[in-house]
């Protein structure tokens, strides 16, 4: 009886001891990111692990590491890059410019007892060409291209007065994007200079629009500039006074020789000035449309053949009447569902016989709920004869108040939706763009576009630019803008 008690003790206790061992060199996993885990072994492991900033790094960016648990000091090593202490449990990872896509970074993390962690990093393709920061707080108001270059307005720039404004030209090369010129107000007097822009043919053309407001009259607020081959410089001033208080110069467009320029006003109708080029390269005047409707000129688009004028629950297309050469009214577009709130018209753009009207607030059912200021985007095409609303495109995939059609810009057979005040993974009022294919049968949804290094208010896709080969997205929350390949963002969203 004696025997099998001391049997019996000596086999618990080689139970306990082998027990003991295996929850110590066991591997323990746990997610932590798409296709990622989290391995940890040793004596001092105690819940040790790794909070990262990031499971994906462009080659040349950086990844934010915070140790959690364990026992300090701890020892950081990484397979590609190097890990560069802040404080005794905060570290940066840095990838080199040279890092090869789709290379893997293996970090791990030993602290004192012995316990070690590993965790990965992606290294993904290179679809932000360029990080463009800036610190005031009207960076991006704007944005255009020109050849290789891209200029970024900010309009309210203090460096020479109060709200001045500039304009930033950065360019690509080896090194990455560059500062080439700051364009300022002549004079270095200004008022939201850059507030709106449009290249034309070579020609800058900068709306100006608080320069007219209250007793100032006769202020330029369009301003010329013409292409040298290596800067930009002041060739005409324009006076757009449309009346007083309607901060004319706010929007602008421009098409061939056409140019329309657009004042704002929330208490009033206003006007829509319409100028035509000379064979000099000068500017003229020649025709203004108005219409006494709330919020009429809030945006305008100049198309090859046709001007388009939004309003509050409108917008208006006009076509020049080749006898009298006068640009007339064609049709008036309205969507039955679109009442004051729904912000219709916020943005416009369109091309060779198509129109976008962006509603960032429009509201809809979605699954059987009322979707308050979910967005829409309503697609109108002339078929020859008539325009006809071909695709209402309503934000059913993503959160409420995300103002999706906010910004748009298109580039056939692409459109790209902002929904800047979008909740996803990269945080609240992170943002995001959405982008949709024309096809011959409709509109089909290609996916999503992140800001792959995005935090919360960023309000990515508040500003969308580009051509068929860059687009251009601004980030005000950040004050940023990212230049992302056109053919690698398709490659990855078809994906």
């Amino acid at each position: 009886m004696t025997l099998r008690k001391i049997l019996f003790g000596l086999g618990i206790l080689f139970f306990l001891v082998l027990f003991q061992n295996c929850q110590k060199f066991s591997d323990i996993q746990s997610s932590s990111g798409p296709g990622k885990h989290l391995e940890s072994t040793g004596y001092g492991y105690s819940g040790m692990q790794l909070k990262m900033s990031a499971n994906q790094v462009l080659p040349g960016g950086t990844v934010e590491i915070e140790v959690l648990g364990g026992v300090a000091p701890f020892k950081l090593t990484s397979s590609v890059g190097t890990i560069i202490s802040v404080s005794e449990r905060k570290y940066v990872l840095s990838v080199p410019r040279s890092a090869q896509v789709k290379e893997i970074a293996n970090i791990e993390i030993v602290d004192r007892g012995g316990a070690s962690v590993r965790e990965s990093v992606q290294i993904v393709e290179i679809l932000v060409s360029g990080n463009v920061l800036n610190n005031s707080k009207g960076f991006g108001r704007d944005v255009v291209l020109f050849e290789n270059k891209i200029l970024l307005a900010d309009a309210l720039n203090d460096d020479l007065s109060r709200d001045g404004g500039a304009i930033f030209q950065v360019s690509e090369n080896s090194l990455g994007w560059n500062l080439e010129q700051i364009i300022r107000p002549p004079n270095g007097v200004g008022k939201n200079f850059g507030y709106s822009m449009a290249i034309n043919n070579g020609q800058l053309i900068v709306g100006s629009p608080y320069q007219f407001f209250q007793q100032e009259a006769n202020k330029e607020t369009l301003l010329i500039y013409n292409w040298t081959g290596s800067s930009w410089e002041l060739a005409q001033k324009m006076i757009d006074s449309i009346d007083m208080n309607t901060y004319s110069g706010s929007q602008i467009s421009t098409y061939g020789d056409v140019l329309a320029s657009a004042g704002l006003s929330y208490l009033k109708s206003t006007k829509v000035n319409i100028y035509e080029r000379s064979p000099q390269n000068n500017w003229a005047h020649v025709q203004s449309l108005y219409k006494d409707e709330p919020l009429y000129g809030r945006s305008v688009f100049v198309g090859k053949e046709y001007i388009v004028v939004g309003l509050r629950y409108s917008a208006v297309i006009y076509r020049k009447d080749l006898n009298s050469l006068k640009w007339v009214q064609e049709v008036e577009l309205s969507f039955p569902k679109a009442t004051k709130y729904s912000d219709y018209s916020k943005a416009l753009f369109g091309g060779d016989s198509v129109v976008f009207i962006g509603a960032p607030k429009y509201s809809h059912f979605l699954n059987g709920e009322n979707c308050a200021d979910c967005g829409g985007v309503f697609v109108y095409r002339f078929n020859g004869t008539e325009w006809s609303l071909e695709k209402e495109i309503v934000n059913n995939f993503i959160d409420r108040e995300a103002h999706f059609g906010a910004s748009l810009f298109y580039s056939h057979p692409f459109l790209y939706i902002g929904a800047p005040d979008e909740n996803n993974e990269n945080g609240i009022d992170a943002g995001a763009v959405y982008v949709f294919e024309s096809l011959k049968n409709g509109w089909r949804k290609i996916g999503k576009l992140l800001s792959p290094s995005g935090k919360a208010a960023d309000r990515f896709g508040a500003t969308i630019h580009g051509d068929h080969e860059q687009l251009v997205v601004i980030s005000p929350g950040k004050r940023k803008a990212q230049i992302f390949s056109v053919s690698k963002i398709l490659n990855l969203l078809e994906k």
